[in-house]
């Protein structure tokens, strides 16, 4: 009967499990080929598939955990290969930069190595240089007196010379004058001599006769007391007369001296001063 078909063809009993949307399927086919389409068991088993279709499309394909698992772990080995490559890449750059580094390095090394030598070849160029413009400086003189010597044979040829009169040794140095520079000395000391004791008598203010004193006061005088000279005063005026006397020999030498060093060093102020 119709239940019967039905439990046969898409209904599950209770302990039974489910019929796949295949199995429905090939249900559908052997019902068609036996029934009509307007059968209740095929119209009932359609809506069995339509329903179980429907289902199927709404609800989403679970993938296990074993793919899902293998999927990242394809995933992640291609990360750590592509960043292997990464790293492969830039330890070769690495190494060519530091091979790089090395040859800098080598010939940086070569050339302060080959500094003494490049020294040593300066201070060899120098000698030369040296040696050179000597030989030169010698051969431009020796060429001169050449020249000379090729002149004066031609002045020679054509005017023959001959010495008149051989020249005359003086008999007495020309220069310095000593007794002129002394004379002068003597002189210009004399006069400061003489001025300074001028200047001595202006300043002193003391009164060494009569007549001085009743010149100044207009008053006469009455008592002239003489000085009396110990023996100690008289030996200390001869010690100052000859310091006098040697203070004057002292101002006439530093005055000669003066003198010669200025005919020394300047022999036209010299003779200016002198006359």
């Amino acid at each position: 009967d119709t239940g019967k078909a039905s439990r046969q063809h898409g209904e599950p009993s209770g302990d039974q499990a489910p019929p796949t949307l295949e199995e429905l399927r090939l249900q559908l086919k052997r019902l068609r080929s036996r029934y009509s389409e307007k059968h209740p068991d095929v119209i009932r088993l359609r809506g069995t598939i339509a329903k179980r279709e429907k289902k199927q499309e709404t609800t989403p394909v679970l993938r296990s955990p074993t793919s899902e698992a293998r999927r990242l772990m394809l995933v992640q080995k291609d990360d750590f290969l592509s960043q292997l490559k990464l790293i492969d890449k830039q330890l070769a750059a690495l190494a060519k930069e530091e091979k790089k580094t090395h040859s800098e390095i080598a010939q940086y090394r070569q050339r302060i190595e080959g500094g003494p030598k490049i020294e040593q070849m300066f201070l060899d160029l120098g000698q030369d240089y040296e040696e050179a413009s000597e030989s030169y400086q010698s051969v431009l003189e020796k060429r001169l007196q050449a020249q000379l010597s090729e002149n004066l044979e031609k002045s020679q040829q054509g005017e023959p010379v001959r010495v008149l009169e051989h020249a005359k040794l003086p008999e007495k140095p020309f220069r310095p004058d000593s007794r002129r520079i002394l004379t002068v000395g003597f002189m210009m000391a004399l006069g400061c001599g003489f001025g300074l004791a001028l200047f001595r008598e202006y300043l002193d203010p003391t009164f060494w006769s009569s007549k001085e004193l009743e010149s100044i006061v207009d008053l006469p005088v009455l008592v002239s007391i003489p000085v009396v000279n110990t023996e100690k005063e008289r030996h200390w005026n001869v010690a100052k007369r000859a310091a006098a006397a040697g203070a004057v020999f002292s101002m006439v030498s530093v005055l000669v001296y003066a003198l010669f060093v200025l005919w020394k060093v300047d022999p036209t102020a010299f003779h200016f001063l002198v006359g």
